[in-house]
């Protein structure tokens, strides 16, 4: 087994405004669906386990487990992980009111509002994907590597501290990739932000390391946080993948090019794992 891994330049909570960032009311998928918190017995609907290296960010290179959860409380166009949308529904058709503004709001089933039994729940079909529920120590047992990466979807969607506790017995880095919308777990130990358009709304309890935006034609730096623009380095701006015959696309990479030059406080970012062809 490998050595636990220990990572500088950690945030400290403390610095963060939580009067600067706004909030939101928190609702897990647990209490929707009606599974009651339980340390022994959390459920989450896992989508994939796997090995590979970070891509993105500070910790780009290093080699990670993945896990992705399905379900997000946003809907971005150009997001590529499209078959992590489907929350927990025992119906295979999700209903949108304007397939060009989708939101939260819109992602919930018409029919049955994410309702079910356990065992409706376990069994069920989705569009455009599949997931099974596991337990923490189920998911944990699969999680080789030091560095340990929760990513969806959107991971803060359900009650990850008993998952986290597994994974610091076995001596991993946690990490979690999220929309910044939702509260953060107490207990995390590294936070990478990606704030969506249009609202680019980052919650009060949401406590990140890093932020990283998808510069498409919506993002403006006026979105970054004030106290951002004071710190080198914890901002990333990532292309915005059109396609690769898409003019949008490099027009969308100079534009991080250019204002990166023009602004000390921004980084280029890339997805390593694109450009290597790996998953």
């Amino acid at each position: 087994m490998e050595e636990p891994l220990t990572m500088c330049c950690k945030v400290n909570k403390g610095e963060i405004n939580p009067e600067a960032v706004g909030s939101m009311k928190v609702e897990t998928i647990n209490e929707r669906i009606g599974i009651p918190f339980d340390e022994s017995k959390t459920l989450y609907p896992v989508m994939e386990i796997f090995t590979s290296i970070q891509g993105e960010g500070a910790m780009m290179g290093i080699p990670v487990d993945f896990i992705r959860f399905s379900g997000c409380n946003l809907a971005c166009p150009w997001c590529d992980t499209k078959e992590s949308w489907v929350k927990p529904c025992r119906h295979e058709h999700i209903d949108y009111a304007d397939i060009n503004e989708m939101r939260a709001k819109d992602m919930y089933c018409k029919d049955c509002h994410v309702s079910g039994t356990r065992s409706e729940l376990k069994e069920l079909k989705v569009t455009n994907g599949k997931y099974t529920w596991m337990t923490a120590e189920d998911i944990a047992a699969k999680c080789t590597r030091a560095v340990v990466v929760l990513t969806g979807g959107e991971p803060c969607l359900y009650d990850l501290e008993p998952l986290i506790l597994e994974l610091h017995t076995a001596q991993k880095f946690v990490c979690i990739e999220t929309n910044g919308t939702l509260e953060t777990p107490e207990s995390i130990d590294w936070v990478v932000a990606s704030p969506k358009p249009p609202e680019y709304a980052i919650n009060a309890k949401c406590f990140f390391n890093e932020l990283k935006y998808v510069v498409d034609d919506n993002f403006d730096v006026d979105c970054v946080p004030p106290e951002n623009k004071k710190v080198c380095g914890t901002v990333w701006l990532q292309p915005c993948d059109y396609g690769k015959q898409d003019p949008k696309t490099a027009a969308s990479a100079q534009r991080c090019v250019d204002l990166a030059l023009s602004t000390s406080y921004l980084r280029v970012g890339i997805q390593l794992h694109k450009i290597l062809a790996i998953k």
